[in-house]
């Protein structure tokens, strides 16, 4: 009878408990709810592009014209969001611009102020799809023009697949 009574006192006190127990948890429960949404997954990497040769025997803008004395060459490097048809507009996953590498037909090797591969950092989780645009301007003395006059060669990829 004893040990009844004991067992009655301890089933009274989990009773009690119980209640409490249970809301804690339900508390609990509600804070990991509102913590969830907050947490987020994020990515990053380097996209690497790795240039070796350049040719332009002639020495030709793309309107035909000669660069004279030789096209002193750079880059502008464009990584965007996967266009069947690409299009003009922000390079949405990178740019870049190299100094002048060469004149005419060269290969490309690292020099000061230039390192092979061209990195494109992101800070997003990769889609996987991208378009690439690679385009050759001829930089006359002392600056680097925009327009297309001084404008040489443009290949662009469309559907490039990079899985992560």
């Amino acid at each position: 009878q004893q040990q009844q009574q004991q067992q009655q006192k301890v089933d009274a006190v989990s009773s009690r408990e119980h209640p409490r127990r249970m809301a804690a948890l339900r508390l609990l429960g509600f804070a990991l709810a509102l913590a969830l949404p907050l947490q987020r997954v994020c990515g990053s990497g380097v996209f690497q592009l790795e240039l070796r040769e350049f040719v332009n025997g002639q020495g030709f803008l793309a309107s035909g014209e000669s660069c004279g004395a030789g096209c002193r060459t750079f880059f502008r490097v464009c990584l965007k969001h996967f266009q069947a048809v690409i299009s003009p507009g922000a390079c949405t996953f990178g740019t870049l611009t190299t100094p002048v590498l060469g004149t005419n037909s060269f290969a490309i090797k690292e020099t000061e102020g230039f390192g092979s591969p061209i990195k494109l950092p992101f800070n997003f989780t990769w889609p996987g799809t991208f378009s690439l645009i690679i385009e050759a301007w001829h930089a006359p003395e002392g600056y680097y023009p925009t327009g297309e006059l001084f404008y040489v060669s443009r290949r662009s990829l469309g559907g490039g697949r990079v899985l992560p």
